[in-house]
């Protein structure tokens, strides 16, 4: 092969370069020519310009992107390629890597070795520079064509790092981000999430551990899968031999929560926090398995109509289920504090299903208006708003536009029938709080719920409990986001403390309800409640 024919492949097709002419030093110190695994095989045909990499430990990920890289170094002219690492020592281990490529080649690239955390090319000016984080810094006369930034979730000070070092690279240059994950409370899985919901420039991949055929062992003798290794097994293509190793692996690491930390499955099991959660992992893990699935419109509604729904892939509206006839919801809803989102989940009252949800930043009279239109659509549903702080914002434009079926909370401080006081919404404080979440609690714990946003999810796995006892977000920019949570366990609150009526048709169900008497729905009319969709534009999809 000639080198102009080298050339035309490296810019084609890296991979045949690669599985000629490179060796690499295996998990049992052998040196071997390097062969794709399957997990690099999936990477490298879905691959695009900017990609974070979450994965189990030791899939070869590093030595993929690094060998890569060097493709690039060897044949393309003044390209810097730049690696960097969370610590020292893996530092030098990836730099290792680099000069095993190269120093391994059938013929010789002429090298300038004169530095320890970089190597350059002689024969073209490309450079490779392989460095801990935060040991440079990258200014804005730098221009890098190719940057790994390796375990990313363990840097310090990484939203620094990388607000610094990614605008040195040019728009037809390759960023990879790759890590294990480390937790809720850093800056990788607040990134994490913006891929996952679309609002960021990187795709986000996930490699769990099943992928990688390696994890496997032979039994030594046909053993008895537990219940839990069953539902892994049946829910994931488990082999036995996969399930053997899992165990070995567990009993290494000394327990569950530590394999699943480092050799996941899902992402869930990859964000486990080393926090006190507020909820049960098990039970955030069987809503993660068994109820989170993909919506089927998202978008939001027409500010001139109502209620007219119009698709958009950015969104405030997701919904899992259209409006039923004779079926009665409520909306549980938070709202919006300083730096922080507005939130609601629309909830099928009978099976405590989540059928829908809003998310964004809201004016309190907006949010109102939204919570006004959503209720109307899902059969007038009883909407429950936190009236706290601009949140009576929220309740005073529902109150002003008449909505039918506003929740209200009664409080009798003197214990005389004179005394009582009504209250539109519900308030959090420090009474209601804790009873608010230890709802949320029970109602995860005992599989209570159905939850379809894999969103509400992953935020009550962050909500932790804090060095004094209390449970709160973890912190992100500043702002601890508990929007979703809070929209959550009001909605369980809500739905613990008051059984569902027997519905008796729109117009005959009380729009006063409250606490004392939604047991007793039935009795009142308001004929505005029947709730009519034969002529309601942005349905068609769902058909």
């Amino acid at each position: 092969m000639t080198w102009e024919q080298m050339l035309q492949i490296a810019r084609t097709d890296p991979r045949q370069i690669i599985e000629a002419l490179f060796w690499i030093e295996n998990k049992d110190a052998q040196i071997v020519p390097f062969k794709f695994n399957e997990v690099q095989n999936n990477y490298y045909t879905h691959r695009t310009t900017r990609d974070d990499i979450l994965k189990a430990r030791q899939q070869g990920f590093s030595s993929l992107i690094l060998a890569l890289f060097t493709v690039d170094f060897m044949f393309n002219q003044n390209f810097w390629c730049v690696c960097v690492s969370h610590e020292s020592d893996a530092t030098k281990r990836l730099f290792r890597k680099v000069r095993m490529y190269i120093d391994r080649l059938p013929f010789k690239i002429p090298l300038d070795t004169s530095r320890t955390d970089m190597i350059v090319n002689k024969m073209n000016g490309s450079m490779f520079y392989v460095g801990t984080a935060g040991s440079r810094a990258f200014g804005q006369g730098d221009t890098i064509h190719r940057l790994h930034l390796s375990e990313i979730s363990r840097y310090p000070n990484a939203e620094l790092l990388v607000k610094n070092i990614i605008p040195a690279v040019p728009n037809n240059g390759i960023i990879i981000k790759e890590t294990t994950a480390n937790g809720m409370n850093n800056y990788h899985h607040r990134e994490w999430t913006k891929e996952k919901t679309g609002v960021a420039t990187f795709k986000p991949f996930f490699f769990g551990w099943n992928l990688s055929k390696e994890y496997a062992i032979a039994p030594p003798t046909i053993i008895a899968l537990t219940s839990e290794e069953k539902e892994l097994s049946a829910q994931y293509g488990l082999s036995t031999h996969q399930i053997y190793w899992r165990r070995r692996k567990i009993d290494e690491l000394g327990n569950t929560d530590s394999f699943k930390e480092q050799y996941p499955i899902n992402e869930l099991e990859a964000f486990i926090s080393s926090g006190a959660s507020a909820f049960s992992k098990e039970g955030l893990q069987w809503l993660w398995k068994t109820t989170r699935r993909i919506e089927i419109f998202k978008g939001g509604f027409d500010e001139n109509a109502s209620p007219k729904l119009q698709e958009d892939d950015k969104g405030y509206l997701k919904m899992w289920e259209k409006p039923l006839p004779n079926s009665m919801y409520f909306i549980s809803a938070d709202t919006a504090k300083s730096g922080d989102y507005s939130s609601a989940s629309v909830w099928h009252w009978g099976r405590c299903e989540q059928v829908a949800t809003v998310h964004g930043h809201f004016d309190p009279d907006q949010f109102g208006r939204i919570l006004y239109k959503l209720g109307a659509m899902y059969n007038y549903a009883m909407v429950i708003p936190e009236n706290n702080g601009i949140g009576a914002g929220t309740v005073a434009t529902l109150r002003v536009l008449e909505y039918p079926y506003l929740y209200q909370t009664k409080s009798n401080p003197s214990g005389e029938a004179k005394d009582v006081i009504s209250d539109w919404g519900i308030n959090t404080n420090t009474r209601t709080r804790p009873l608010f979440i230890s709802s949320g609690q029970k109602v995860i714990r005992d599989h209570g719920a159905i939850v379809h946003d894999e969103e509400y999810i992953l935020e009550m796995q962050s909500f932790q409990r804090n060095e004094t006892g209390k449970y709160e977000a973890a912190q992100n920019n500043g702002v601890k986001n508990d929007d979703r949570v809070m929209d959550f366990v009001i909605g369980m609150y809500f739905h613990q403390t008051n059984p569902m009526p027997e519905f008796k048709g729109y117009a005959n169900i009380n729009p006063m309800a409250t606490p004392d008497n939604l047991s007793e729905m039935g009795v009142a009319g308001n004929d505005t409640a029947a709730a009519d969709f034969s002529n309601l534009e942005g349905f068609d999809n769902f058909e």
